[in-house]
């Protein structure tokens, strides 16, 4: 994507029951750079970020098939009551994607392990658009989803905001620290300088090719003057010199040609 861009808007329309878990997220990347290290084809650094979110058992993070995807871990559970962890099945859906607008992820999280597992499911959107200086601005956003009655509602979406709170936070810093720590425009320059370096190759083959053109019966006359003049300098220098051998190097091929 492009790595210049003015600011643009979020894209976010309030759905009911939304809570908005962060919406002053600033990363310092292109919005096509942030999208590619959550998102992108090398999900290495989306297992990185669950790690570091203190999940384990991570399944294999697939790249996105139909914009979707679906993978799983375990997650530990603090809480003084209940299951100590829990499995976590995920489907990611990219649901809006606009590299010069903005791009939406709606991630659905089930826990079948806990209380009422069964009778709900996480839905966390995040939005991505261009903010300041070409950097990236993240809304992320949360929405517990009912299907059917529990008398725990109240407790269970408290501690899935604040759960989300805590893994945000985590994804952020690892995000600033993946951005800080590698070049992620390192193989694009290479690119750039290969191109610039076979151009320059090329320019310097048609120089030659260019002379080799010059340098034919038509133009023995002009060649020969030019090995005439040469010995004429050689006559003046030491031959056993540098610049002695070389010219005399120079003049033998010329009288080849």
């Amino acid at each position: 994507g492009p790595t210049e861009h003015p600011p643009t808007e979020s894209g976010y329309k309030k759905d009911n029951g939304d809570t908005i878990i962060d919406q002053d997220i600033n990363i310092p990347a292109p919005l096509g750079t942030v999208f590619q290290i959550l998102f992108g084809d090398d999900t290495s650094y989306m297992k990185r970020i669950a790690e570091k979110q203190k999940n384990f058992d991570i399944s294999n993070i697939p790249k996105f098939t139909n914009n979707s995807r679906e993978y799983q871990y375990i997650k530990p559970l603090f809480g003084a009551v209940g299951p100590k962890q829990t499995k976590c099945l995920i489907e990611e859906k990219i649901e809006h994607n606009d590299i010069n607008s903005y791009i939406m992820v709606r991630q659905i999280t089930k826990t079948p392990d806990v209380p009422s597992g069964s009778s709900f499911s996480v839905h966390t959107r995040l939005y991505l658009s261009w903010g300041t200086n070409n950097s990236t601005d993240i809304l992320v956003v949360t929405n517990v989803n009912w299907t059917s009655k529990s008398w725990i509602k109240g407790a269970i979406e408290r501690g899935s905001i604040e759960g989300q709170k805590s893994s945000i936070k985590v994804m952020v810093d690892e995000l600033n620290e993946i951005i800080s720590t590698t070049d992620l425009t390192k193989k694009k320059a290479v690119v750039r300088r290969k191109s610039k370096s076979r151009s320059k190759k090329s320019r310097i083959n048609k120089k030659k090719d260019s002379e080799a053109v010059e340098a034919t019966p038509g133009s023995s006359g002009i060649l020969n003057r030019l090995v005439e003049t040469l010995s004429g300098i050689i006559g003046n220098f030491d031959i056993t010199s540098p610049q002695g051998i070389g010219l005399a190097v120079v003049s033998i091929i010329l009288a080849i040609i």
